[in-house]
């Protein structure tokens, strides 16, 4: 603020002493004072909110209004001589606003009280709702400490967090009943936050570019996109590759992933990597996604990478050969003369040289010596027999040798090996051992120490001359000695064994007589006494003696007493003593009965034996005998 200089002229320059500061203290805020005429004259005011009256009797307050000669103007006692104050400045004396209201640049008197209002605070200060303070926190309405900083209430619509006021933002859900939209401590909001706002005080507008929700870590104040707008994706929503299939709409999903596949000439997840620029992948015109593959190649190449060359033989069409990227499949077909997929072969093998252009088909069902199939592509078995003329051949169709195998094999394709121990011809000009082509039976019989049809099988006996059936394997005749005749037709085994090798229990075991059995049906040779069948498991019941025969279980000697029937297996009546064997009928009727089936008894008046208690009487009629 601009001040008047005094100029004191001659009288100053006249003061003899220059009083302390004690003198000058008589006037209120003066700095330093001279004596003039007797009387003490202000020299410099302490502050700068004073300056130095007209007649430097007093230090006036800046907000005094000026007089005429621009100094402010007051009395010897400070108070303003004109009505009103400057703005900032208040009272009588025109005091500073912030002398009321530390930080305030504007204030007012409230009516009827001694209450100062302050209307603007200073630039970082902001007044509190009745105008007593300016706080350097908005939302203060009572502060202290160094620079008010210190807030202790807070305003509504603010909440106290430590030591200073946050505003309880309106971006916190707001109750239909009117109540407080956040906690008054921490500030958090108690119904959630507005749309697109996010923390616990919802602090954090999702305000990220082509965001359509955000994602917020309010440890880290780190905000980032959980769902982009479509076209784009990631935590900043960046463009989808414009290599993607798709061009409008979800083209790729949250990592890049393209949804749909890559435009020709590129691949990978997000579509960003070029064919050509792949190792290996130079001749691709579409590439596999995900593999180190082509599924298009340029014109003139095939191959899963598109490496190999087109046949040099297909039919150009424009100037470029095309084939199957698989297998190399002459698209347009081959050249005159040529045939194959890949048009590499020039009917070398069809009969005539002739086959068909595009297939290579041979025209007719003959070919070259070594080969068979619709285009003689297939080679003969290599152990089909010759010709005269010693070439091979084999059916057009299947395959199967033309002229039989070649010595020592067998089967329609010759490829199964006779047994090397089939016998030679007698003249022995054979390369190899011979067998039935069909069969692989051997043609002359086995070599010694073999049998069965195919001689594959060893004789298990010490035959003469290592020699034996060729069906059975026994032999034709047995050496002496250990075990003769153990493989002999007429061989027995030894007590308790049976078999072409006795080598196997009886069934029977102790119920054949002596323990022996067939040596070829393990049939029992013999039973012992009271068991029949023909392993003898079987009992003879109520034979005489236990005497049964060992096929039919027969009893030999007839039925013990009160039993019929062939093998004895049938009861008399009760009342008969002696039945018939064959019919039951009752032969001798017990003591005391008579009739055909014995069933009435002796009259009482029979006389009774000699010396017996019980009545007889004849079985015909009951007559006495």
């Amino acid at each position: 603020m601009w001040k008047p200089v005094l100029l004191v002229g001659v009288s100053m320059l006249a003061a003899l002493v220059v009083p302390s500061h004690a003198q000058c203290d008589q006037i209120n805020n003066c700095q330093s004072c001279f004596l003039q005429s007797g009387e003490y004259k202000c020299a410099t005011c302490q502050v700068d909110d004073y300056a130095i009256n007209s007649a430097q009797t007093a230090c006036c307050s800046v907000g005094c209004y000026q007089d005429s000669f621009g100094f402010h103007a007051c009395h010897v006692n400070q108070t303003c001589v004109y009505d009103g104050c400057l703005p900032g400045f208040l009272g009588p004396k025109c005091t500073p606003c912030q002398s009321f209201v530390p930080n305030c640049d504007s204030c007012l008197a409230m009516a009827g009280s001694s209450k100062v209002d302050c209307v603007t605070c200073a630039r970082g200060y902001y007044r509190n709702l009745d105008g007593t303070q300016c706080c350097s926190n908005s939302g203060c309405d009572s502060c202290t400490g160094t620079n008010n900083a210190v807030c202790s209430v807070c305003k509504p619509g603010w909440f106290l967090y430590q030591t200073s006021c946050d505003q309880c933002g309106t971006t916190c859900v707001s109750p239909s009943n009117g109540t407080a939209r956040c906690d008054p401590v921490t500030g958090s909001c108690y119904y959630g936050c507005q749309p697109n706002y996010h923390g616990s005080k919802c602090q954090r507008l999702c305000n990220l570019a082509n965001c359509i929700t955000c994602t917020y870590n309010e440890p880290s104040d780190n905000l980032t996109c959980a769902v982009c707008v479509a076209g784009r994706y990631g935590p900043y929503c960046i463009s989808c590759n414009s290599n993607c299939l798709r061009d409008t709409g979800d083209i790729c999903i949250h990592n890049g992933t393209c949804l749909d596949g890559c435009r020709p000439g590129y691949r990978g997840d997000k579509c960003d990597v070029s064919c050509e620029a792949t190792l290996g992948l130079s001749n691709c015109v579409v590439c596999d996604r995900y593999q180190f593959a082509c599924t298009v190649c340029k014109p003139g190449f095939h191959g899963s990478q598109c490496q190999l060359p087109c046949g040099v033989n297909c039919v150009a069409v424009g100037g470029a050969r095309y084939c199957n990227i698989s297998d190399g499949t002459c698209r347009d077909g081959c050249m005159p003369t040529y045939y194959r997929h890949d048009c590499s072969g020039s009917c070398p093998n069809c009969g005539y040289d002739v086959c068909h252009r595009t297939t290579g088909t041979c025209l007719n069902a003959i070919c070259d010596s070594g080969f068979y199939g619709e285009t003689c592509n297939q080679s003969c078995p290599v152990n089909c027999g010759s010709d005269p003329n010693g070439n091979a051949y084999c059916n057009f169709t299947s395959g199967d040798c033309t002229y039989g195998c070649r010595d020592g094999y067998y089967g329609a394709k010759c490829t199964l090996g006779c047994s090397q121990f089939c016998k030679r011809s007698p003249a022995n000009t054979e390369k190899g051992p011979l067998c039935n082509q069909a069969t692989g039976n051997c043609v002359y019989a086995c070599e010694p120490g073999s049998y069965t049809p195919t001689c594959r099988e060893v004789c298990r006996s010490k035959c003469v001359d290592n020699t034996c059936d060729i069906n059975s394997g026994t032999c034709a005749e047995c050496d002496k000695g250990a075990n003769a005749g153990v493989l002999c037709p007429t061989g027995t085994c030894s007590v308790g064994k049976f078999g072409t090798f006795c080598n196997e229990d009886c069934p029977g075991g102790a119920q054949c007589w002596n323990r022996t059995c067939n040596r070829y049906t393990s049939t029992c040779i013999g039973c012992v006494v009271g068991r029949w069948g023909d392993i003898c498991n079987r009992t003879c019941p109520n034979c005489v003696n236990g005497l049964c025969e060992q096929s039919t279980g027969f009893c030999q000697l007839g039925c013990v007493n009160g039993y019929y029937g062939d093998n004895c297996n049938y009861r008399c009546d009760d009342r008969c003593t002696v039945c018939n064997r064959v019919n039951g009928t009752c032969e001798v009727c017990n003591v005391g009965t008579f009739g055909d089936t014995c069933q009435r008894n002796c009259s009482a008046n029979c006389v009774s034996d000699p010396g017996q208690n019980f009545s007889t009487c004849a079985k015909e009629n009951g007559g006495l005998h």
